[in-house]
């Protein structure tokens, strides 16, 4: 998709060094990564289509687990867990990691009702029937991770979620950098819902509860992280009765009454609370073998916090002043929103403004630096696997390290 960094020397070498794979090298001008996936589906034969990312790597056990649960006909997508990379360092790559040991409850609990919303980029397998049937991935769209997710279960196949395959990915080291990348999310979570808004109509199946309550939960997180400062400091400023027109709420108490025992009832139920989570993030944590980044929890709490209060407001800001100056969306409104998302967003996120020689058309007879193809047959399911390597978006850092 445009690389222009040396991703066609690694592939180069690492093709000269497999010794169980085979590979394709493609290249197509800097066209979206929608489009970029379409086309590497175009050029694959495979049963089973792998997808994944140019900064991630998976794991060696990660393939074996999911590719058995297309045995199963029904199913028609299966993901794994994605985790930081060993190299990612520092308390906010570590708070990352304990928030990657939440984000595995999530999908589990959407798994169980066939509701997964969005099957992550770096660790997705789909049933080549199933991409085909729902039409592949679509062009011009942030969040293309999430919008195939839905659509294929649209069609009546299953997702399902693989813990025990683990695929590590760059994350973010810097404050910053977390906040950009989550930003960026937030525009691919909009995007994606949107141009799936009739789940919510379809109270057949689990899912479209799921949906609503995603949308809502996105919102009311926001709500909540307002609510519970102004609820501290109301209960300490009348415990102290430091504000007498504050205390005056509590006129139904007795004047020589402090509302300890209200604060005790709630300090206990948010200390069960968080020790059933961080038991349970420990047990996630454990496949890593890395309980010891649990004692980062309280920064995962605050980069959660600031995620909600300043980044989604952003996002939304950005989204609705975007929207004003479009009245249908195009491709041209698309290639707007790419220029606003690196320039109020991510700067490192492509702005899609780099010249490109070829039209559209003509770049599917033009090889590629920036896919990889690997062909290979996976040795418990025999099923005739294909991975499509997608060169996006590739950090500085991860392109050093490789």
């Amino acid at each position: 998709d445009g690389s222009s960094d040396s991703t066609e020397k690694v592939v180069s070498n690492a093709f000269q060094n497999m010794k169980h794979a085979s590979g394709k090298l493609f290249t197509i001008p800097n066209s979206g990564k929608g489009f970029a996936l379409e086309y590497g589906l175009e050029n694959t034969t495979g049963e089973i289509i792998f997808r994944t990312d140019a900064d991630s790597i998976i794991d060696e056990n990660a393939l074996s687990p999911m590719m058995n649960h297309f045995a199963d006909s029904q199913v028609g997508s299966v993901c794994g867990w994605v985790y930081p990379l060993p190299e990612n360092k520092g308390i906010w790559a570590n708070a990352q990691r304990v928030m990657c040991a939440k984000a595995a409850y999530t999908k589990m609990a959407q798994a169980e009702f066939d509701s997964l919303l969005v099957m992550p980029g770096s660790t997705a397998a789909f049933r080549r029937e199933a991409l085909i049937q729902a039409g592949g991935w679509t062009d011009n769209i942030f969040g293309e991770d999430g919008e195939i997710t839905n659509k294929i279960a649209r069609y009546g196949y299953r997702g399902v979620y693989e813990p025990k395959s683990i695929v590590y990915s760059e994350h973010p080291e810097t404050l910053r950098g977390v906040l950009q990348q989550r930003a960026r999310w937030g525009v691919a979570f909009y995007h994606s819902r949107g141009r799936n808004w009739r789940l919510a109509r379809e109270f057949h199946t689990p899912r479209s509860i799921f949906f609503l309550w995603d949308l809502m939960t996105h919102g009311a997180v926001f709500g909540r992280n307002l609510l519970v400062p102004l609820m501290a400091a109301l209960l300490i400023t009348a415990a102290l009765d430091l504000s007498s027109p504050i205390r005056s709420v509590y006129h139904l108490v007795s004047e020589s009454m402090i509302p300890w025992l209200i604060i005790a009832k709630i300090v206990a139920i948010h200390a069960f609370l968080t020790t059933l989570q961080l038991g349970l993030f420990g047990y996630r944590l454990r496949a890593v073998k890395q309980v010891s980044v649990l004692k980062y929890w309280p920064i995962m709490r605050l980069m959660h916090m600031m995620i909600t209060l300043i980044v989604r407001p952003l996002v939304i800001n950005v989204l609705l002043s975007w929207s004003t100056r479009w009245k249908e969306y195009n491709t041209q409104s698309f290639k707007d929103l790419r220029r606003v998302v690196n320039r109020s967003i991510d700067p490192l996120y492509p702005s899609g403004e780099q010249p490109v020689t070829s039209s559209s058309k003509d770049v599917k007879a033009v090889l590629s630096s920036s896919s990889l193809l690997l062909v290979m047959r996976d040795s418990i399911s025999e099923n005739h696997v294909e991975f499509l390597y997608s060169d996006y978006l590739l950090p500085n850092s991860f392109s050093n390290h490789r």
